[in-house]
């Protein structure tokens, strides 16, 4: 939420200040009438592409803008749902926790012998 706050204070400061720029600007716009105006196909062409690129500048600037937020959405969900999986099985009767107590009973008793078997020194084993 707060990355969205910021992102539309952003663009509202951006909007503010071209809006001054264009306020104090030495360009002045005039009204032409239409028998005066005349646009070559040179003219025209390079308007479009101006407009188009224009267009395609904002278009990736609002792609951003959302892959930005959802990145950060779906990377708390994951950090959430990661810490909720933990939690349900470190607890006791969980899949990790049944997991961490074999791997420990393994450890500390693995090579303890019965003490009622004969053991082979020969072949090496328990009998």
């Amino acid at each position: 939420m707060r990355t969205v706050v910021l992102v539309a204070l952003g663009v509202v400061l951006g909007i503010g200040i071209c809006a001054l720029l264009l306020h104090f600007s030495p360009i002045t716009l005039t009204r032409a009438t239409p028998a005066s105006v005349e646009i070559s196909y040179v003219d025209f062409v390079s308007i479009m592409m101006t407009a188009v690129s224009i267009i395609l500048a904002a278009l990736g600037f609002v792609i951003a803008i959302l892959a930005f937020i959802g990145w950060n959405s779906i990377e708390s969900k994951v950090s959430s749902s990661a810490k909720e999986f933990l939690r349900e099985s470190i607890e006791d009767g969980g899949e990790l926790h049944r997991l961490v107590k074999e791997e420990a009973k393994e450890i500390i008793y693995g090579d303890i012998q019965p003490v009622d078997s004969d053991y082979d020194e020969e072949e090496g084993k328990v009998s």
